[in-house]
């Protein structure tokens, strides 16, 4: 989420991100006299670490954190914003550092415009131009009514098969969701029922999840 926020390149590790981002605000708090300096450090630092420590479920979804980025953000806004009012070598500072953030930002606003949410309508399209298709997937509710909503928007149609009668009704297609890079290549059933890798979803940053579709082997 840290390098979302920030435009940061790909190749900055999550990890270094919650790193570096830890250690300023903890020796910002240590070293101002600013009173919204404890407050940064509750927020930003102590509140996911409490969340860490606390096993709260489903904490990999962004949403969670949604406090501690506002937060980090007001931080990182009113330390530019002393720096242009500061003049001189830290007004020219915090000026590149907004040109650095903007610029990371607008070149992720670039991928989101191509990719969107996702390539959903690609999949439902290759699973139904022949006709009416079946599919099973690892998240019936979600899948379910995405792949409902884009088929309906071509007019075309396509049958859930739930995971309880996944060996049973031999859908055509699969869908797993998750993390793209590590869905296999080939899913098998005890049921003699096999699926191979057919496509993966392209989708931009925090906005949309994985698929990847895989078509039935006979």
């Amino acid at each position: 989420m840290i390098r979302y926020l920030f435009g940061l390149p790909d190749w900055i590790g999550d990890w270094t991100c919650v790193a570096i981002v830890c250690a300023l605000i903890l020796a910002y708090a240590g070293v101002s006299r600013d009173r919204r300096a404890s407050l940064y450090a509750i927020g930003i630092v102590a509140l996911p670490a409490l969340m860490a420590a606390a096993h709260v479920p489903n904490v990999e979804f962004p949403r969670y954190f949604l406090v501690s980025g506002t937060l980090l953000l007001l931080w990182v806004g009113e330390l530019i914003g002393r720096g242009l009012d500061a003049g001189g070598t830290r007004r020219l500072c915090a000026a590149g550092m907004l040109m650095l953030v903007a610029g990371g930002n607008a070149a992720l606003l670039t991928r989101f415009y191509e990719h969107g949410r996702g390539s959903y309508s690609n999949m439902v399209d290759e699973m139904t131009k022949s006709g009416t298709a079946t599919y099973a997937t690892n998240a019936d509710f979600r899948t379910g009514m995405m792949v409902d909503y884009f088929a309906a928007r071509m007019g075309r149609q396509a049958s859930l098969v739930t995971q309880d009668r996944i060996c049973a009704g031999r859908a055509e297609w699969l869908i797993l969701e998750g993390d793209l890079q590590k869905q296999p290549e080939r899913v098998d059933f005890d049921c003699a029922l096999a699926y191979e890798r057919a496509g993966t979803s392209a989708l931009w940053g925090l906005s949309g999840l994985g698929w990847t579709l895989y078509s039935r082997r006979d």
